[in-house]
């Protein structure tokens, strides 16, 4: 799906049916788009935390979500993307004049 479609944000499981939260992260390094991934579950340590985000996770949440957490990092993801593309600088660079007028 992640060839095919193009998608932004990923929320994804430590376990799959058909594998691992890593095949999820080296997939969306092939894509063109390269989403970002947030990793969900119960994690118990900061140790999980730092490993999810060093092998290229763009976030990690805990179950049960909260609204509020969701929310966050769709924030978060839709920041990120801006800073990655050289038209979402200059827009937000036009939205910045806009409101000084």
């Amino acid at each position: 799906m992640l060839a095919k479609e193009n998608v932004g944000l990923v929320f994804c499981d430590r376990d799959l049916a058909d594998g691992n939260y890593r095949d999820i992260v080296t997939a969306s390094r092939s894509t063109k788009r390269q989403p970002s991934v947030v990793l969900t579950g119960q994690h118990g340590n900061s140790d999980e935390y730092h490993e999810a985000i060093g092998f290229g996770f763009f976030g990690v949440t805990a179950t049960p979500y909260h609204p509020t957490d969701i929310e966050w990092m769709v924030i978060q993801a839709r920041r990120y993307e801006r800073k990655r593309t050289p038209e979402a600088e200059d827009a937000d660079r036009l939205w910045e004049i806009a409101q000084m007028a």
